[in-house]
């Protein structure tokens, strides 16, 4: 048996670039870290940044005024304050007042926004009641003072109802009078 030596494997040799040299040079000058005690550095206060106080506007000042006049209680009070804050806040005074307080007015009341619909998902059924030639009874869930003996495909609304009801009192009163 012979021995055969074992191959000599090469390493490449990098080429020196521009980075290498300068990533020596900066190996060169870095001095081994001494561990030296280490300052903590304590944060600065952070001033809580706080929001102008601005001056109520006549509206607020007119609604706190109103509300004290009634006794209201003060966090009722700061309740209201929030919410006309936030009305106002929507913008110009004609819009609030054509478009957006009668919207929530509506909302408030439960109205509905858009007609009413026939759609079986707009309709409650609520009782067997038997009404004349209908059976049954379905109340609205958009709007829970209209009612209907069909489903929704005509409806009667409580508030209707009683505007017919004193209308026609009304009259039977004023023909009292008028004998």
């Amino acid at each position: 048996m012979t021995d055969t030596p074992e191959p000599v494997v090469e390493e490449p040799v990098e080429e020196e670039t521009p980075e290498s040299v300068v990533e020596e040079l900066v190996e060169e000058e870095t001095p081994d870290p001494v561990e030296e005690p280490v300052e903590e550095e304590t944060p600065e206060p952070v001033e809580e940044e706080t929001e102008e106080k601005k001056e109520p506007s006549i509206l607020i000042i007119h609604a706190r005024r109103e509300l004290e006049a009634i006794g209201e209680n003060p966090e009722s009070i700061e309740c209201y304050i929030c919410a006309i804050q936030a009305i106002a806040d929507l913008g110009q005074p004609e819009t609030i007042s054509s478009v957006v307080i009668p919207t929530i007015t509506a909302l408030i009341e439960f109205k509905n926004l858009s007609p009413l619909t026939d759609s079986p998902d707009e309709w409650n059924y609520i009782s067997d009641l038997v009404c004349g030639e209908y059976q049954g009874v379905w109340q609205n869930v958009r709007n829970t003072e209209v009612f209907s003996v069909d489903g929704g495909k005509t409806r009667y609304s409580l508030h209707q109802t009683e505007k017919q009801e004193r209308r026609s009192l009304s009259r039977t009163v004023n023909r009292n009078v008028e004998d």
